[in-house]
């Protein structure tokens, strides 16, 4: 596998260094002086890493000296019969940098890199000889250093550490690392260069956004490496780059390039679902208009997310909300926005106490789904962007169920259902004394038979069967058509089922205990309920005579 430049043979490419010798290559002994540097580090230090880590270490030291704008044209890196060679275009520094835990070339304060533990060279050195039996040469300006193992004394013990053979060569404006006596598959070596943040990265595809802050680029077509990492939660669609390396996904086609992130867990692998999320909302904060407008469609499916809990760090709310305002900003984009998503309403979020919120939303819910329009439900900061919110729209379509007091001939109908209701339950079984007034909703087109107007009840209460009363309804309303000759069991069965509503709502299982416990009852007075439908179908009788 090879790099810029296009070069087939790794041993040319290493004579072209100027600091591996030809001795080194051809195995016969080096007569240059060499002067043994020790490290201090000794060599069962409880470092174990991946030999992915090792070479990403290893890259790590070369990125941060390029930087991203110039990795492309100033890198380049051979990989073939066992070898593989780096090589930084016009970059020397001594190698007294690659010596102390702890030091960095990195110390321009601005900590810029990942790369500012300012020990992955020692670490990855060590591994690579120590667990993977790895021969690692480095080189810059006038030296090159081998890393080999030596020993120490320490109270009169002598340990295993790490150390480097330096010796002195002619002067290079490049740094250059040497690998040899590697076996690794060369998809493993694309992973490495392909976990970095550059713009030509095969990775990405048509940018979107950048700023000093970081970049969005849509994703391309190239398949991820498969050493790449991921964030299990989100699986691998989108890439996501903390501080110039790739440390998670996002469950959309995007990269993500978050250039101020700081980790300082040095051996932490990975991004959880909960940085990923963090990390994407601080960076959609500097994102203009045009540029989110475009992120919101790729985030389509999470705009009427909201928090599942009061703190929810996996929630996607803020990174949509955070989107929606920056659109707001620009009159011209919102406009375009509306234009290509004509039929969204906002859905507000409704405290748990506001019961009259509730049942509006409820009504409009219901009115929402019937209605000739296919809506669709956003959060509520889509409001900025000028859409109307749900009840509102409703409202103005006349799809609210509005009540009146029942006629004459609508409350004789009405009377049958409530002394059914009596003779079989009782008003206790409801948590009254007297059953709640019961009206017409006038709205015929409105998607419900009935409704109940709903006020919160003290916790504790309980009918005599030991269901907690939910709710008081001052009223119930049924819709006028179900009060006609024929339609008793319809009729009854909505009255019962809105007076049940005192247990809780449609999908609470107090609710449906109850209508249960209902079931069970009728069928042990079916007498009551056959006499009684007899005389609801002759008030019609009565009407006309």
């Amino acid at each position: 596998m090879t790099r810029k430049p296009n070069v087939t043979n790794a041993d040319a490419a290493a004579r072209n260094s100027p600091h591996i010798s030809d001795d080194k290559l051809s195995g016969k002994k080096n007569k240059r002086k060499k002067q043994k540097i020790p490290l201090n580090l000794v060599y069962d230090y409880p470092v174990r890493w991946s030999n992915y880590k090792v070479l990403r270490d290893f890259v790590q030291n070369f990125y941060d000296s390029i930087g991203y704008r110039e990795w492309n044209s100033r890198f380049r890196y051979v990989y073939n019969s066992g070898h593989l060679l780096m090589t930084a275009m016009d970059v020397s520094f001594s190698y007294e940098w690659l010596v102390p835990i702890g030091a960095s070339t990195k110390r321009d304060g601005s900590n810029a890199y990942a790369g500012y533990f300012g020990e992955g060279f020692k670490l990855a050195a060590l591994n690579a000889l120590r667990e993977y039996h790895w021969d690692v040469y480095a080189s810059s300006s006038n030296w090159q250093i081998h890393v080999v193992k030596a020993s120490m004394t320490v109270d009169n013990h002598t340990l295993d550490s790490l150390s480097y053979e330096l010796e002195r060569c002619k002067h290079s404006p490049n740094t250059t690392l040497s690998i040899y006596n590697i076996n690794v598959p060369a998809d493993l070596i694309e992973s490495v260069m392909l976990s970095f943040f550059y713009p030509e990265n095969v990775l990405f595809g048509e940018k979107i956004w950048e700023s000093s802050q970081g970049a969005i680029y849509k994703r391309s077509k190239v398949p991820l490496p498969p050493r790449s990492h991921v964030t299990k939660e989100f699986g691998s669609a989108g890439i996501v780059f903390a501080a110039y390396q790739n440390l998670g996904s996002i469950n959309v086609p995007l990269v993500f390039a978050n250039h101020t992130y700081r980790n300082d867990d040095r051996d932490r692998k990975g991004l959880y679902d909960f940085d990923v999320i963090s990390l994407i909302e601080k960076l959609v904060h500097h994102v203009d208009a045009k540029a989110s407008a475009i992120l919101l469609e790729y985030f389509r499916p999470r705009w009427y997310s909201y928090p599942s809990r009061k703190y929810d760090i996996c929630s996607f709310y803020n990174i949509v909300s955070t989107l929606v305002r920056n659109l707001a900003r620009s009159d011209a984009d919102a406009k375009e926005f509306r234009e290509k998503y004509p039929n969204l309403l906002v859905a507000k979020r409704i405290p748990s106490r506001d019961i009259i919120g509730k049942n509006r939303k409820s009504q409009a819910l219901s009115w929402m789904r019937s209605a000739s329009v296919k809506y669709r439900l956003v959060q509520q900061h889509f409001a900025l962007l000028g859409y109307s919110v749900l009840e509102d729209e409703c409202q103005k379509e006349g799809g609210f169920t509005l009540t009146r007091d029942a006629d004459e001939t609508e409350s004789k109908y009405i009377k049958i259902l409530e002394v059914c209701t009596l003779a079989i339950f009782g008003a206790a079984f409801f948590g009254y004394k007297e059953l709640p007034a019961c009206k017409i909703i006038t709205n015929d087109e409105a998607s419900w038979r009935g409704m109940a107007n709903c006020f919160p009840m003290p916790a504790n209460s309980k009918n005599e069967y030991g269901h907690k009363l939910r709710y008081r309804m001052d009223y119930i309303a049924i819709k006028k058509r179900l009060l006609c000759r024929g339609n008793f069991a319809s009729a009854y069965s909505t009255y019962l089922h809105e007076l049940c509503h005192v247990f809780g709502g449609d999908s609470s299982p107090n609710f449906s205990g109850a209508l249960s416990e209902i079931i069970e009852i009728q069928l042990l007075r079916i007498e009551i309920i056959k006499a009684l439908s007899e005389k609801w179908d002759a008030i019609d009788s009565d009407a006309s005579a």
